[in-house]
């Protein structure tokens, strides 16, 4: 009996089955879990066997026209489509032009973005498998197209924490779009490595030697934020100037207190009027 079951190996599924029988008590829940994961894997499986069948009427005939041909490709793609990648789209995409077959190349292009709209990792082309390089320039477009719509916009903090991992000018020209006070926020609102997170990426942008302009506009807000914060209290001035290297303005020189001008004197003397002269008798 056991020669008649196709066993190859156990697996996750064989081992819960076998904790059950050893235990005497099987878990519903666990089993129900591995029997879905397995029956996925078989769907799969069966999905990726009919797709190999239908290109066999491309590989094996010097009969079928390529209307059959790519037809029969396009209904096996359309019909596992949850079980294809953007690879496997293109492969299609690319017979169907050059076979003569446009509009089934676009039935399976529009048919693989209206299914995978939910799904915005479908249209990434950098998980593809040689990651878009040899795309159809139709597919990639269209790829491309559609994985910007609906990839949902990072915030301001995960494109703050974006850049510690990796420079990109795309995370850079977003956060241009901030202000030096919303840098000034969320440099408050943590500490440790939460705020280390948030910090490094946008402050090493400082040893670029040729800055685009939008590294140079960045730089200039964090500097500004930092600077702002500096201004808070003592500790923070030696934080910013020592371990985030800021140059800090110098102090306002000191006002000169204004000088009053003399009142004048309302008791001074007056002149005394002379006295008439006296007319001369002859």
């Amino acid at each position: 009996m056991l020669e008649e079951y196709p066993f190859n190996g156990i697996d996750a599924f064989d081992l819960e089955i076998v904790k059950g029988l050893a235990s005497g008590y099987f878990s519903p829940d666990t089993v129900a879990a591995h029997a879905d994961e397995l029956n996925k894997r078989i769907e799969a499986q069966d999905a990726m066997n009919r797709w190999q069948a239908a290109w066999e009427t491309w590989r094996y005939s010097f009969t079928s026209p390529a209307s059959t041909v790519t037809r029969t490709i396009a209904d096996a793609f359309i019909k596992d489509t949850a079980y294809h990648t953007n690879d496997h789209l293109n492969t299609l995409y690319d017979l169907c032009i050059s076979m003569g077959e446009p509009a089934t190349a676009n039935q399976v292009l529009e048919h693989f973005l209206d299914f995978n709209k939910s799904n915005v990792e479908a249209f990434n082309v950098d998980n593809s498998f040689y990651h878009g390089a040899d795309f159809h320039i139709d597919v990639k477009t269209a790829l491309a197209t559609a994985y910007t719509a609906a990839k949902p916009k990072p915030s301001f903090e995960e494109l703050l924490i974006s850049l510690s991992n990796t420079y990109n000018s795309n995370t850079l020209e977003e956060l241009d779009k901030y202000t030096d006070a919303d840098f000034e926020e969320v440099f408050l609102s943590y500490e440790g490595e939460e705020l280390k997170k948030r910090i490094v990426g946008v402050t090493d942008l400082r040893r670029i030697s040729n800055p685009s302009p939008e590294v140079t506009s960045v730089v200039g807000k964090v500097n500004a934020a930092l600077i702002s914060i500096a201004a808070t209290s003592p500790i923070n001035k030696e934080r910013v100037e020592k371990t985030w290297r800021v140059k800090l303005p110098p102090p306002p020189a000191p006002v000169a207190a204004a000088s009053v001008a003399a009142a004048p004197d309302t008791k001074a003397a007056k002149p005394r009027a002379r006295p008439p002269r006296k007319p001369k008798i002859p």
